[in-house]
């Protein structure tokens, strides 16, 4: 079957049933970049180099860093206070 020929088929089934296509084969494709990741990463033995590991370490540099920091205990409990004070003015 031809790539037209897939298509044309697709379209005459109804939406229900193209959703339950689309949701298999893009399981089947996740599956498969699943599977290219682990050969890659058994071809390599899970030995990388130093320079490799200072790549890593340079591209995660600042991936977790908030621009608003969490509240301190303090903070949050001022911000309560300060709420119930409102409320029950």
């Amino acid at each position: 079957m031809t790539q037209q020929q897939l298509i044309h088929e697709f379209r005459k089934y109804p939406r229900t049933v193209k959703l339950i296509i689309l949701r298999k084969l893009l399981k089947a494709f996740e599956d498969d970049l699943k599977e290219e990741s682990i050969n890659a990463l058994v071809q390599k033995d899970g030995n990388l180099t130093i320079e490799e590991r200072r790549a890593i370490v340079k591209s995660l540099a600042g991936s977790i860093k908030m621009k608003n920091p969490p509240m301190t205990k303090e903070e949050v409990r001022e911000e309560y206070y300060g709420h119930l004070a409102e409320k029950y003015k």
